[in-house]
C-alpha cells in the first residue's frame, strides 16, 4: 500500500479499492474504516463487511470492539492520538462520539454486520428463496475436511502423472528446505488454511 493509501481509504466520503499482501494491514485498515464510518454517523446495520472465512470476518469483529473499546477508555491525549491514527477530527463533538461507540454498539437493534461471502450469499437466498428456486430454509453444506483432503489427492495426482513437471519440482524444492515430510505437510496445511490471503 502506497503511504497516501490508507488516509483515501479512511475517509468515509471516498469509495476506495485497497489491493495489498498477506500481512499489509488490511485487517487494521478496514477496522479504521468501520470506525470512521461510525465516527461519521453511519448506523451499525448500515455496514457490511465481507471475509472470505469465519476466522477473519471474527477478528474483524473483535478487532472492531476492541478499538472501540480503547476509545472509550481513553484519557483526553490518548483519545486525540487515537483519533488522529484514524485520521478522524479530533474537536470535542468527535470526541464524545468516539467515546459513545462501543455502548452505541452494543446496545443498536441492528448490529454491526461482518459476514463471509457464504454466510452473506446465504442469507440473501432464504430471504429471496422463491426468486431464487431454492428451499425456503436449506443450510449449506461445508466440508472444509473433503475438499481439503480432495485438495491432497489432485497434488499426490499430479505429482505421480508427472514426475518431472513444474509441480514436482517445486515439491523437491519445499522438502529439500522444510525438515522432513511431516513439516512440509504442516507448510502446506497453513498454507491451504490460509488461502484467502493469496
Amino acid at each position: 500500500m502506497s503511504p497516501s493509501a490508507p488516509s483515501q481509504a479512511l475517509n468515509p466520503i471516498v469509495n476506495a479499492v485497497v489491493q495489498a499482501a498477506a500481512g499489509t494491514g488490511k485487517t487494521w485498515l478496514l477496522t479504521s474504516r468501520i470506525i470512521r464510518l461510525l465516527l461519521a454517523g453511519s448506523a451499525p446495520g448500515s455496514i457490511l463487511a465481507i471475509s472470505f472465512t469465519r476466522k477473519a470476518a471474527g477478528q474483524i469483529r473483535e478487532r472492531v470492539m476492541q478499538r472501540l473499546m480503547e476509545l472509550a477508555e481513553a484519557e483526553e491525549s490518548r483519545l486525540i492520538d487515537l483519533l488522529q491514527q484514524l485520521n478522524a477530527p479530533t474537536d470535542k463533538a468527535t470526541c464524545a462520539i468516539a467515546r459513545g461507540l462501543y455502548e452505541h454498539l452494543l446496545t443498536c437493534v441492528h448490529e454491526l454486520r461482518v459476514s463471509t461471502f457464504h454466510a452473506f450469499c446465504q442469507d440473501i437466498l432464504q430471504r429471496f428463496a422463491l426468486e431464487a428456486g431454492v428451499p425456503p430454509r436449506f443450510d449449506l453444506y461445508e466440508s472444509t475436511g473433503e475438499l481439503e483432503a480432495a485438495a491432497w489427492r489432485a497434488l499426490d495426482h499430479e505429482l505421480i502423472g508427472d514426475p518431472q513437471g513444474p509441480t514436482a519440482a517445486s515439491m523437491d524444492l519445499l522438502l529439500e528446505r522444510s525438515s522432513g515430510p511431516e513439516s512440509t505437510r504442516q507448510t502446506l496445511s497453513a498454507l491451504l488454511e490460509h488461502r484467502s490471503d493469496w
